[in-house]
């Protein structure tokens, strides 16, 4: 997955900004330019609009020129409305984005299901693949766990499966990282081929890990087993109801993990 603007979502709430450090370290090692977002409103200070963009500018001008000084083309985009959980969304799309980079926040099960969090609004909108950090420290075992589907049942699935494949064997050999693959399986009569995923997503047979159960859990254990410092899934864009169900993989995979999570649509 080729990378030219990598977008931060920075969070006007908390004075560290996880997203920002790991799209710094990514735009680094790819090239990709940086853009630096966030999205205000009357909450985030006193003195209204004006006053508030203004001391958020100058916080994200001094994280443009931190990047610039690594030699990163980093530029920033201020939106003022109360519902940003949406309007990153918009923003992401008229900026071209081609990687959304988000802190991520634990909310539990019940939560996700009453709400619609900023994490579930840009998992079901974005066009664009979107990293969500739950590990503040650097990466150290470099190693990114990616879960693959042995049969897919469509076309769409097929594409997303091969996309999963292709792109954590392209991040293992940028960021010289260990790639692993995961499968889950429910039908114990019908156990996937280890040596065949391993042949198909192109490792040794020793980084296939295909377990029985449910699909979130599995991938939280083998990642906790292995210390994966990321997981890869991918996701097929949904619509209508389907797109209001809450508590599909990824978004429980977010409460689950430590890891950081790249859903890749």
């Amino acid at each position: 997955m080729a990378l030219s603007n990598i977008m931060a979502v920075l969070n006007p709430t908390i004075e560290e900004q996880p997203a920002f450090e790991r799209a710094l370290v990514s735009a680094e090692m790819t090239g990709a330019g940086l853009l630096l977002y966030i999205c205000l409103n009357d909450s985030c200070g006193n003195g209204g609009q004006q006053n508030i963009t203004a001391s958020y500018r100058e916080k994200l001008e001094a994280l443009a020129e931190r990047a610039k000084t690594r030699k990163v083309d980093a530029s920033i985009d201020i939106d003022w409305d109360d519902n940003w959980r949406e309007q990153v969304v918009v923003a992401a799309q008229r900026n071209k984005a081609d990687l959304i980079i988000k802190h991520s926040v634990d909310h539990g099960d019940v939560k996700r299901a009453k709400h619609s969090t900023a994490d579930w609004t840009l998992l079901r909108q974005s066009k664009c693949p979107v990293l969500m950090i739950k590990n503040h420290t650097q990466w150290e075992s470099r190693r990114v766990l990616a879960a693959v589907v042995d049969k897919p049942i469509d076309a769409a699935h097929e594409k997303l499966n091969q996309q999963v494949i292709g792109f954590t064997n392209d991040f293992a050999e940028t960021y010289q990282s260990e790639a692993h693959f995961v499968v889950a399986f429910q039908d114990k009569n019908h156990e996937p081929d280890a040596a065949d995923i391993a042949s198909r997503c192109k490792v040794e047979a020793d980084r296939v890990h295909v377990l029985h159960g449910q699909t979130d859990v599995v991938i939280t254990n083998i990642a906790s087993e292995i210390k994966a410092d990321l997981i890869v899934i991918g996701s097929v864009g949904r619509t209508g109801i389907k797109a209001t169900v809450v508590g599909n993989t990824s978004e429980r995979l977010l409460d689950h993990t430590n890891c950081d999570v790249l859903v890749l649509k």
